[in-house]
């Protein structure tokens, strides 16, 4: 939960507003004091009036309002295929970034067992498309559905994998890809320099789904690195990967040390399942450097009925692409109901109580648990923040104030005092909280009252790092 508390100061007056949030997603817009109204995205004389600085930095007040963070289209189009007594085949598709249609679907697991082409249905969650796309399934016989690996074998640079078949009616078009980890690092020059602590880098593993490798390297007492360990060997890599020695959190640029790589055959992706194989083909997994044979050995398992070899797209539709957030299209939240923004957020203005602590400003605030809405393109968010409650003395809208569950399926719980009766707020629960406006020689007293879900419906629904100090008490 993060608390976030601004004051601002004027002659005699002071303003607070008090807020407390947790958003899985949240926008900010900060005012900068060049002159600047987000609103409309007008600037003040005293900027540049060109669009970019000779030092080429973004112009984020400028006339060209933030151009450095535009709006990020991403690719939504999940590809779903089921039916044709079959099971297992997995696809994913392509999508043009312009149009939101889809322009390729590629078979990414094949399954087994179709006795025919199976139902290609095509969905984008959250949005609908502005026109639907179709596809339709090729299933092949004798296709090659998975390989496994029985040998890891030793010492790879860049393994390459062979499908053949040597049976009277022989198959074809299968192809796969051999990727593992790091299986031997090799000093070659421990290098020179070294002052603080030598830190191995090892570069990304090739596969998107796999495991960077991890190792310590130690030096002596003239600075040269004496030995490299291996701490975790990765995933995914299939060639060896590249290693750096720096100096600490720097490269070594006057005498680098040198290591070596070497990998393992963990895993054998079929990137084409092939057809018309009667018998298990014979799987060749070879290096580029010699000895070409490493010892690495794996056997493959084809499709004792039909495995969908293909997708084609009939239509590719239109829009399936989530639009991103869009800058400066929303205005700001004003103090109070009259000032409230396009959107119909407003900082309320807290009603002070006068008569219940004499000479006082006095007030009662608790946090409860809604949804807000941060942007025209962001949905409703669950939020937990301040709100003034009503009393007696201060009855405002006297709202029937909630605790907004997690699941937006599920019904609101009512939000109740210590003794069990319903809450009321002077206005309805809004981000930022009311605005607290307290006078000089004034006293101000706030009692502040927790009224968030008890039980397991109270645990803050964010991930909590419980390893800092406090976290998640």
């Amino acid at each position: 939960m993060t608390q976030q508390r601004r004051i601002e100061t004027r002659g005699r007056r002071v303003r607070r507003w008090w807020g407390v949030v947790v958003a899985a997603a949240a926008a900010m817009t900060v005012l900068p004091l060049g002159g600047v109204d987000l609103s409309s995205g007008t600037a003040s004389a005293a900027e540049s009036p060109s669009a970019t600085d000779e030092s080429k930095i973004p112009h984020y007040f400028g006339p060209y309002s933030n151009y450095a963070n535009s709006a990020q289209a991403l690719v939504n189009a999940i590809v779903t295929i089921d039916g044709g007594e079959g099971a297992g085949a997995e696809a994913a598709a392509t999508v043009d970034p312009t149009t939101g249609g889809i322009t390729a679907i590629d078979v990414t697991a094949p399954g087994s067992g179709y006795t025919s082409a199976p139902n290609v249905a095509i969905s984008s969650p959250g949005i609908t498309p502005a026109a639907a796309a179709s596809a339709h399934a090729i299933i092949s016989t004798g296709s090659i559905t998975s390989i496994g690996v029985d040998e890891a074998g030793f010492g790879f640079t860049a393994p390459t994998v062979t499908i053949s078949d040597a049976s009277a009616q022989p198959g074809s078009g299968a192809t796969a890809v051999a990727s593992g980890g790091i299986d031997d690092l090799v000093l070659v020059d421990g290098g020179s320099g070294y002052v603080d602590h030598p830190a191995v880098q090892i570069s990304m593993p090739d596969l998107a789904d796999g495991t960077q490798a991890t190792a310590a390297a130690e030096m002596n007492a003239d600075g040269v690195v004496v030995a490299v360990t291996i701490i975790n060997p990765g995933s995914g890599y299939t060639k060896a990967p590249t290693i750096e020695i720096w100096d600490a959190l720097v490269p070594n640029a006057d005498g680098p040390a040198v290591v070596t790589a070497t990998i393992g055959i963990s895993h054998i992706d079929v990137t084409a399942a092939g057809e018309g194989y009667t018998v298990a083909p014979t799987v060749t997994v070879l290096d580029s450097v010699e000895p070409f044979d490493k010892g690495a050995s794996a056997t493959a398992t084809i499709a004792s009925k039909g495995a969908v070899t293909a997708i084609v797209v009939d239509a590719p539709g239109a829009g399936y692409i989530t639009p991103g957030i869009r800058k400066f299209v929303d205005t700001l939240p004003g103090l109070g109901e009259q000032s409230a923004n396009n959107l119909g957020q407003y900082i309320p203005v807290a009603v002070p109580d006068t008569t219940t602590y004499p000479g006082t400003d006095y007030y009662e605030i608790a946090v409860v648990q809604y949804r807000h809405v941060y942007g025209s393109d962001i949905p409703a968010t669950l939020t937990r923040g301040y709100v003034q409650l009503a009393t007696s003395v201060v009855p405002g809208k006297h709202v029937a104030l909630t605790n907004t569950d997690a699941d937006p399926n599920a019904a609101a719980a009512p939000a109740v005092l210590p003794d069990g009766t319903q809450a009321y707020g002077v206005d309805e629960p809004h981000y930022l909280g009311p605005t607290i406006v307290a006078q000089k020689d004034r006293p101000v007293r706030i009692l502040f009252r927790n009224l968030l879900p008890t039980g397991a419906k109270g645990d803050l629904f964010l991930p909590v790092d419980t390893s800092v100090m406090g976290a998640g008490q």
